[in-house]
Protein backbone atom coordinates (compact mmCIF):
# COMPACT_ATOMS: atom_id res chain seq x y z
CA UNK A 1 0.00 0.00 0.00
CA UNK A 2 1.35 3.56 -1.15
CA UNK A 3 0.46 7.25 -1.38
CA UNK A 4 1.36 9.24 -3.75
CA UNK A 5 1.95 11.98 -0.92
CA UNK A 6 2.50 11.26 2.88
CA UNK A 7 3.82 14.44 4.29
CA UNK A 8 1.40 17.07 4.57
CA UNK A 9 1.81 21.13 6.20
CA UNK A 10 -0.02 24.12 6.68
CA UNK A 11 0.25 24.58 3.17
CA UNK A 12 -2.08 21.57 3.26
CA UNK A 13 -4.62 23.08 5.02
CA UNK A 14 -8.17 21.42 4.00
CA UNK A 15 -8.91 18.33 0.92
CA UNK A 16 -6.11 17.19 -1.00
CA UNK A 17 -6.85 14.58 -3.36
CA UNK A 18 -4.08 11.86 -3.33
CA UNK A 19 -3.48 8.30 -5.17
CA UNK A 20 -3.64 5.33 -3.28
CA UNK A 21 -2.02 2.09 -4.91
CA UNK A 22 -2.11 -1.13 -3.86
CA UNK A 23 -0.26 -4.05 -4.90
CA UNK A 24 -1.01 -7.80 -4.35
CA UNK A 25 1.48 -10.70 -4.35
CA UNK A 26 1.13 -11.13 -7.94
CA UNK A 27 1.73 -8.04 -8.97
CA UNK A 28 -1.29 -7.04 -10.18
CA UNK A 29 -2.23 -3.46 -9.18
CA UNK A 30 -4.84 -0.98 -8.34
CA UNK A 31 -5.15 2.75 -7.97
CA UNK A 32 -7.81 4.90 -6.33
CA UNK A 33 -7.90 8.64 -5.67
CA UNK A 34 -8.60 9.15 -1.82
CA UNK A 35 -9.61 12.66 0.05
CA UNK A 36 -7.29 13.65 2.75
CA UNK A 37 -8.54 16.51 4.81
CA UNK A 38 -5.79 18.46 6.87
CA UNK A 39 -7.19 20.41 9.78
CA UNK A 40 -5.15 22.47 12.19
CA UNK A 41 -6.51 22.02 15.69
CA UNK A 42 -3.13 22.81 17.67
CA UNK A 43 -3.71 25.94 19.99
CA UNK A 44 -2.00 28.65 19.54
CA UNK A 45 0.52 29.65 22.28
CA UNK A 46 -0.01 33.16 23.96
CA UNK A 47 3.10 34.75 25.25
CA UNK A 48 2.26 38.60 26.64
CA UNK A 49 4.36 41.17 29.08
CA UNK A 50 2.76 43.61 31.67
CA UNK A 51 1.63 47.26 31.09
CA UNK A 52 2.04 50.15 33.09
CA UNK A 53 -0.56 52.90 31.32
CA UNK A 54 -1.44 56.28 32.56
CA UNK A 55 -4.74 57.76 32.43
CA UNK A 56 -5.07 60.12 30.04
CA UNK A 57 -6.82 63.58 30.46
CA UNK A 58 -10.90 62.35 29.68
CA UNK A 59 -9.66 59.90 32.70
CA UNK A 60 -9.49 57.22 31.40
CA UNK A 61 -6.31 54.81 29.68
CA UNK A 62 -7.15 52.53 26.29
CA UNK A 63 -4.83 49.66 25.85
CA UNK A 64 -4.15 47.84 22.57
CA UNK A 65 -3.50 43.88 22.84
CA UNK A 66 -0.64 44.22 20.32
CA UNK A 67 0.99 46.20 23.06
CA UNK A 68 1.61 43.26 25.38
CA UNK A 69 2.56 40.73 22.46
CA UNK A 70 5.46 38.75 23.69
CA UNK A 71 6.26 35.93 20.78
CA UNK A 72 2.97 34.37 20.60
CA UNK A 73 2.35 32.08 17.60
CA UNK A 74 0.29 29.52 16.24
CA UNK A 75 0.66 26.55 14.19
CA UNK A 76 -0.68 27.21 10.43
CA UNK A 77 -1.29 30.98 9.88
CA UNK A 78 -1.97 34.17 11.51
CA UNK A 79 -3.80 35.14 15.13
CA UNK A 80 -5.54 38.00 16.65
CA UNK A 81 -4.95 38.83 20.16
CA UNK A 82 -7.35 40.48 22.72
CA UNK A 83 -7.74 41.36 25.98
CA UNK A 84 -10.90 41.00 28.40
CA UNK A 85 -10.79 43.91 29.90
CA UNK A 86 -9.08 47.04 27.69
CA UNK A 87 -10.28 50.47 28.98
CA UNK A 88 -9.59 51.51 32.79
CA UNK A 89 -10.46 54.49 34.48
CA UNK A 90 -9.72 55.86 38.29
CA UNK A 91 -11.60 52.80 39.60
CA UNK A 92 -8.61 50.54 38.60
CA UNK A 93 -5.54 52.26 39.28
CA UNK A 94 -2.96 50.15 40.73
CA UNK A 95 -1.96 46.71 39.45
CA UNK A 96 -4.84 45.04 37.55
CA UNK A 97 -5.19 40.96 36.69
CA UNK A 98 -6.02 40.98 32.92
CA UNK A 99 -6.83 37.96 30.17
CA UNK A 100 -4.57 38.31 26.65
CA UNK A 101 -6.35 36.08 24.16
CA UNK A 102 -4.70 34.69 21.44
CA UNK A 103 -7.49 33.14 18.75
CA UNK A 104 -6.02 31.96 15.11
CA UNK A 105 -7.24 31.85 12.01
CA UNK A 106 -9.26 28.53 12.63
CA UNK A 107 -10.84 29.68 15.81
CA UNK A 108 -8.42 27.81 18.24
CA UNK A 109 -7.72 29.68 21.51
CA UNK A 110 -5.18 30.01 23.80
CA UNK A 111 -4.66 32.63 27.10
CA UNK A 112 -2.40 34.09 29.31
CA UNK A 113 -2.41 35.99 32.62
CA UNK A 114 -1.24 39.43 32.00
CA UNK A 115 -0.73 42.62 34.60
CA UNK A 116 -1.84 45.75 33.28
CA UNK A 117 -0.83 48.64 36.35
CA UNK A 118 -2.74 51.90 35.89
CA UNK A 119 -1.58 55.24 37.39
CA UNK A 120 -3.02 58.27 37.67
CA UNK A 121 0.40 61.58 36.75
CA UNK A 122 -2.31 64.03 36.13
CA UNK A 123 -2.18 66.98 38.76
CA UNK A 124 -5.43 67.98 39.93
CA UNK A 125 -7.04 71.48 38.65
CA UNK A 126 -7.91 73.90 41.29
CA UNK A 127 -9.64 77.18 40.27
CA UNK A 128 -9.60 79.83 43.12
CA UNK A 129 -13.36 81.25 43.88
CA UNK A 130 -13.65 84.51 45.29
CA UNK A 131 -15.36 84.96 48.57
CA UNK A 132 -15.29 87.46 51.77
CA UNK A 133 -14.21 86.05 55.08
CA UNK A 134 -14.02 88.58 58.02
CA UNK A 135 -11.97 88.81 61.25
CA UNK A 136 -13.06 87.41 64.17
CA UNK A 137 -13.39 89.64 67.32
CA UNK A 138 -9.98 89.43 68.17
CA UNK A 139 -9.04 90.44 65.04
CA UNK A 140 -8.21 86.50 63.06
CA UNK A 141 -9.61 84.37 60.92
CA UNK A 142 -9.01 80.81 60.66
CA UNK A 143 -10.16 79.21 57.61
CA UNK A 144 -10.61 75.70 58.30
CA UNK A 145 -12.51 74.35 55.43
CA UNK A 146 -10.39 75.63 51.98
CA UNK A 147 -13.12 74.35 49.56
CA UNK A 148 -15.12 78.16 50.17
CA UNK A 149 -12.13 79.61 48.45
CA UNK A 150 -11.20 76.87 45.35
CA UNK A 151 -13.21 74.41 43.01
CA UNK A 152 -11.71 71.27 42.64
CA UNK A 153 -11.79 67.98 40.39
CA UNK A 154 -14.08 65.37 41.66
CA UNK A 155 -11.36 62.65 43.01
CA UNK A 156 -8.98 65.72 44.87
CA UNK A 157 -8.13 65.35 48.27
CA UNK A 158 -7.90 68.23 50.47
CA UNK A 159 -4.85 68.08 53.12
CA UNK A 160 -5.75 70.31 56.34
CA UNK A 161 -2.44 71.67 57.60
CA UNK A 162 -2.58 72.22 61.61
CA UNK A 163 0.46 74.63 61.27
CA UNK A 164 -0.56 78.47 61.49
CA UNK A 165 0.35 80.41 58.85
CA UNK A 166 -0.51 77.66 55.90
CA UNK A 167 2.12 75.67 53.69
Amino acid sequence: FELSKTIFTCDDLGKNEVIARVVDKSGNEATTKVIITIVDLTAPIAKAKNLTVDLGLDGLAKVDAKLLENGSSSGCGGFESSLNKSVFDYNDLGENEVNYIVKDDRGNLATTKVSITVRDTISPVVVSQPGKMYLNKNGRLDVGDARALVKICDDALIMKNNQPGGF
